[in-house]
């Protein structure tokens, strides 16, 4: 959903079973910031990569109930990462965005 966005450097992966593509390390490495969907997923990121640094995890309190990309999905996801990323926006550039 995000890769086109110019704002941000975007990878996309699974830490369940069936997923396209799993966390890696190199992925936990790369990034500033790590979006899961549920509890779970961020336990089992810290479970899996527990020898790592991780950076923050921001828990979306979405069900991960949903069929890929599916459009009630994309609409949860866009309402819980647009604040979030405002938010990291906001501490990175000493600006504050008010919607």
């Amino acid at each position: 959903m995000y890769r086109a966005d110019p704002r941000l450097a975007v990878r996309s992966a699974g830490v369940k079973s069936g997923a396209v593509r799993y966390f890696t390390r190199s992925d936990i490495e790369w990034a500033d910031l790590i979006f899961v969907m549920e509890h779970e997923h961020k336990k089992v990121l810290f479970q899996k990569f527990r020898n790592l640094d991780i950076p923050d995890v921001v828990v979306l309190e979405i069900p991960d109930d949903y069929t890929f990309m599916d459009p009630d999905l994309q609409l949860l996801i866009r309402e819980a990462v647009e604040p979030a990323l405002s938010a990291v926006w906001a501490e990175i550039t000493g600006n504050f965005l008010l919607e």
